[in-house]
């Protein structure tokens, strides 16, 4: 529809002017923000080279100023678009930030060892679907963590049956 890409338009405008304005007022995390923003509307048009470069721009300034709880969550949307880019290996690099990044904030690590594991699988890396699942093990966030790890089994099951010809 028309209108709606022009709304997309007026935004990224709007967005780009702001963190122009932002940066030449030394209000960098402002900037990171809409840099943020703008990956995000490029992310929601199927745009992910565009939306990468935008949400880099807004890592490369949230990571030195230490912010865990953004950079938490643009590492985790960053490794996704690596990986919607079928770039496995800078997606698993993203997902070890993430952790790192995401480390104050525990219940966030079930999403990123989730993903890890589905690249894991995809690429048949046996050594390492078996040691991040040791890794989880290790972890207990609650009743829906054991639900959802009960179902990430069943996934690794499936996995080396169908490659391997175990039993399930």
């Amino acid at each position: 529809h028309p209108n709606i890409v022009g709304h997309y338009i007026k935004s990224l405008e709007y967005y780009e002017k702001l963190s122009a304005y932002s940066k030449s007022n030394g209000d960098i995390i402002a900037a990171s923000y809409c840099y943020i923003k703008i990956g995000d509307i490029y992310s929601k048009r199927d745009k992910n080279i565009e939306a990468l470069t935008y949400n880099l721009k807004a890592y490369q300034i949230l990571s030195e100023l230490k912010n865990y709880k953004r950079t938490c969550t643009l590492s985790k949307n960053i490794a996704n678009l690596y990986y919607e880019n079928k770039d496995l290996d800078s997606s698993l690099i993203f997902f070890q930030f993430s952790e790192k990044w995401c480390e104050p904030y525990q219940t966030q690590n079930w999403q990123i060892y989730k993903s890890q594991m589905k690249i894991y699988l995809d690429l048949g890396e046996i050594e390492k679907i078996s040691s991040l699942n040791h890794k989880i093990i290790h972890l207990n966030v609650g009743d829906e963590f054991q639900i959802s790890y009960f179902a990430l089994l069943e996934q690794i099951g499936h996995f080396l049956k169908h490659n391997y010809h175990f039993d399930e």
